[in-house]
Order: structure tokens, then C-alpha cells, then sequence
């Protein structure tokens, strides 16, 4: 993927993500995820890092809200030593 495309997605996902609320079910919350988990795998400039970290961050907080469980949240947090860029 390359950075046009990174961005593009970036700012698909924030469009969305700040916008979604918990009683929105499709596609699911677990899509979103995956869709985030796919772009953490691509390399990335530190600022997308940082902005993908928010959207992880977001997404769970709309996880917390429907799940209603810390645990539900935490298990699906990413590893924070995962978000450094390896080129």
C-alpha cells in the first residue's frame, strides 16, 4: 500500500469512525476492526501511525459501548510496541 492509498483509507475510516454510534450494526464493529488491523500491517509515516493509535482508540471506546465490558475492550487493544514502522 502505498502512502496515497494509506491516506486515502486514514481518512475513510476517520470519516466514518466519527460518525458511527454504538446502535449502528452493519457493517459490524468487528469489520471496522479488521479494517484497521489490514492497515497496521502496511508500512507507515509516524503521523499515520499516530492517527491509525486514535482510530484503534475509538473504535474500542464504541466497543465499550455496546459490549458494555472492559474486558471485551482490552482484549482487542493493540500491542503498543506494534505500532512502530518497520522499513
Amino acid at each position: 500500500m502505498n502512502h496515497d492509498e494509506m491516506e486515502r483509507e486514514l481518512r475513510h475510516l476517520e470519516y466514518v469512525l466519527e460518525r458511527i454510534t454504538p446502535a449502528d450494526t452493519v457493517p459490524t464493529l468487528d469489520y471496522w476492526r479488521s479494517r484497521l488491523h489490514a492497515l497496521r500491517q502496511a508500512p507507515a509515516e509516524p503521523a499515520q501511525r499516530r492517527r491509525l493509535y486514535r482510530l484503534e482508540q475509538l473504535l474500542c471506546t464504541l466497543e465499550y459501548s455496546v459490549n458494555g465490558s472492559v474486558e471485551a475492550v482490552t482484549s482487542k487493544r493493540p500491542d503498543p510496541s506494534s505500532s512502530r514502522s518497520r522499513r
